[in-house]
């Protein structure tokens, strides 16, 4: 396949441009000048070319004619950039600022009877069994449940004391 680097898709007929002065200047005295302006638009002060001479080398020089420099104005002004920077401070302090903690609630808020009534009568009808299988135990701790660990002679008193309960939890009837 042949590479078009050149050809950006448009084409001029064969020698378009030969004569083409001539053609625009036959076609203007034809039409007698009807599709010109009469004017161009541009217009030069009256006597600008008298003294240009002069007036440009007085201005490259530094001078000027009686000394009367306009007023410049900077693009920039200072009052800008603290203004800017005074609204994205603002902006950034309400974004991050941290809300009320007075408002927000926790988990702690709730009360223990709250919660065991929400399990009572909004649990589904959910039993001990189902309610230990709901729980993500790989993300729970034992320091997070109890407040202080137990000691071992408390852990084996309750085993003890409650190894029927224990029994029913880990081993079927049909096992």
């Amino acid at each position: 396949m042949k590479s078009n680097k050149h050809n950006g898709g448009f084409r001029v007929p064969e020698n378009y441009f030969e004569g083409f002065a001539d053609r625009i200047k036959d076609r203007l005295q034809a039409s007698g000048g009807a599709g010109l302006p009469e004017e161009t638009g541009f217009r030069v002060p009256g006597g600008y070319f008298e003294n240009f001479q002069d007036r440009l080398t007085q201005r490259l020089a530094g001078e000027q004619p009686g000394d009367s420099r306009g007023k410049v104005r900077r693009l920039w002004p200072a009052r800008l950039g603290w203004t800017a920077a005074a609204a994205a401070a603002v902006i950034l302090l309400v974004t991050f600022w941290p809300a009320s903690t007075a408002d927000a609630l926790g988990f702690e808020d709730l009360a223990q009877t709250e919660i065991q009534r929400y399990l009572e009568d909004d649990g589904d009808d959910m039993g001990a069994y189902e309610l230990a299988e709901s729980l993500p135990l790989e993300e729970i701790a034992l320091s997070d449940v109890l407040e202080s660990l137990p000691e071992e002679d408390q852990i084996l008193d309750y085993l003890n004391q409650d190894s029927e309960t224990v029994d029913e939890l880990y081993w079927n009837g049909d096992e």
